[in-house]
């Protein structure tokens, strides 16, 4: 089971490294231009004064995140950004995963190996988990010390518990995934569903924002449960949305199985 967790790691260090090195990046220059922000707050918030509210929440801008350092990254970095390259990550790791091995034809091998279809399907699993896990802590607690770096005052509390939340939402997006991955043999028919769930519950959240009569969409996207604001800026744990995530995900992980143990390989 550990060669195929490693191999599982391996196939992914190199998109891996480049998102983790991108969003650090990206991080470190929302850092640097924070305290020239700080010292604009009152003509920035002249400016937001002139548009509309459901514009501003609709896009998660307001006075105090377009200028200190956590409101910054939560609606710039963590609510567009991140979520861009998360789920890129978590989609391409779990299409590939069963049904892009069956796709190349190196799903023979895996079966012909002295492992069980469950030790095989949980060990791409661990071994994608272990993927999410390290591409989410080292994309969202170097903010730590490049706040340090600037004189920026932070709640470490804050970062660790936005951590739990972040991978909770790509845990969800890449076990949702890995059930059709299972199901299907063609990676693109695992990646519809996936990116179909993700643009749906963009545009219901979007909706939900807009429209105050429309306000109840919301509970039905999944970008309600995923919160940079309430727990970088507010410092709210999100225990609930955490359970959310990680309930589904078990449900996903199961349903992948039941279909994944009674499949008929044919090559």
């Amino acid at each position: 089971m550990l060669k195929i967790i490693l191999k599982t790691i391996k196939e992914k260090r190199n998109l891996l490294l480049i998102l983790r090195s991108i969003s650090i990046l990206v991080l470190w220059l929302y850092t640097a231009i924070t305290p020239s922000l700080e010292s604009q707050q009152e003509s920035i918030n002249e400016l937001l004064a002139a548009f509309p509210k459901e514009f501003l929440a609709a896009f998660n801008v307001e006075s105090f995140n377009m200028t200190s350092f956590t409101g910054v990254i939560a609606s710039k970095q963590y609510d567009i950004v991140w979520v861009i390259m998360a789920v890129a990550l978590a989609i391409s790791l779990a299409s590939g995963n069963i049904a892009g091995e069956i796709e190349k034809g190196t799903m023979q091998i895996l079966l012909a190996l002295p492992l069980s279809r469950k030790q095989l399907y949980f060990s791409k699993y661990i071994g994608g988990i272990i993927v999410m896990a390290i591409f989410t802590v080292l994309s969202i607690l170097p903010g730590i010390p490049l706040a340090q770096m600037y004189g920026i005052e932070l709640d470490n509390n804050n970062f660790y518990y936005f951590t739990l939340n972040a991978l909770g939402f790509a845990i969800f997006i890449f076990t949702f995934t890995f059930m059709f991955s299972a199901i299907v043999s063609e990676s693109s028919r695992a990646t519809m569903p996936a990116l179909g769930l993700v643009l749906i519950s963009y545009i219901l959240n979007l909706i939900a924002l807009l429209k105050e009569e429309f306000t109840n969409l919301r509970y039905f996207s999944i970008f309600h449960y995923y919160s940079p604001t309430d727990t970088l800026v507010n410092g709210n744990l999100e225990l609930n949305s955490l359970l959310l995530f990680l309930g589904f995900a078990c449900f996903f992980l199961i349903i992948g199985f039941v279909f994944f143990r009674k499949r008929d390989f044919r090559f």
